[in-house]
């Protein structure tokens, strides 16, 4: 797999603690106020950026019903790109997201792509997809159909020690993709203006995580941000 450059906003493949939870965006201010008096001395760690992403199911929605269902061990395929076009993607990585339980890791690949958006159907990205990936993520991609559009704000935290990551994500835009033969990218679908939290720890540290979250003013469980848009759409 070829190596992660450092505009990624996690460089490992390890296993790592995820905990996150939402809010509504109006207490973007007073989250502002816990992370910078916190005694964990969160310090930015990256410039705050846009994320944009493609989610994937399988027709029977496998990776939705999984989360639904309270699954241990369930999966999700994402294309990820950065910056403030969700029209044109470029330097994209594929990404695996497994969880069991609370613990996370990614199979990731980096691609060498160039997609507008605008010009393509979904069958010339999917071919396009299948053809640049390894034989890792081959059989996935043709097992799976896009999905969804999403894309958010991020901004990036990380404690003193470097042990405990913090992101900050709002002005999440959704844009459903399942009966559409060109990417939708026009018509988003409506959606609570939530900002979600999520920390992130590697296992060997994570006992650390309850006494990092002790003050904090909301209560951390499970949040995914393809599950929550998608069913505003179903809904």
């Amino acid at each position: 797999m070829p190596a992660l450059n450092n505009e990624r906003d996690s460089q490992t493949e390890e296993l790592r603690y995820e905990l996150k939870t939402s809010c509504p965006a109006y207490q973007l201010a007073r989250v502002h106020a816990w992370v910078v008096s916190h005694p964990g001395a969160f310090k930015k760690a990256f410039p705050p950026r846009w994320v944009n992403n493609v989610y994937f199911d399988t027709w029977e929605y496998d990776s939705l019903n999984d989360h639904l269902e309270g699954i241990e061990k369930h999966q999700k395929l994402r294309l990820r790109w950065y910056g403030p076009s969700y029209k044109q993607i470029q330097h994209a990585y594929l990404e695996l997201k497994q969880r069991m339980n609370r613990v996370g890791r990614k199979d990731v690949q980096v691609l060498d792509c160039d997609f507008d958006l605008e010009k393509l159907t979904w069958s010339e990205i999917m071919a396009a997809l299948k053809a640049g990936c390894d034989e890792h993520f081959s059989p996935i991609i043709l097992s799976v159909r896009p999905v969804l559009i999403s894309r958010f704000y991020r901004e990036y935290y990380v404690t003193a020690d470097g042990e405990t990551r913090l992101t900050l994500d709002y002005h999440l835009q959704s844009f459903d993709q399942r009966f559409s033969r060109f990417p939708n990218i026009r018509y988003s679908t409506p959606l609570l203006d939530d900002l979600i939290v999520e920390v992130k720890s590697g296992v060997e540290t994570a006992d650390r995580l309850s006494r990092l979250l002790a003050n904090f003013p909301f209560r951390f469980d499970k949040y995914s941000k393809y599950v929550s848009s998608l069913q505003s759409i179903l809904d």
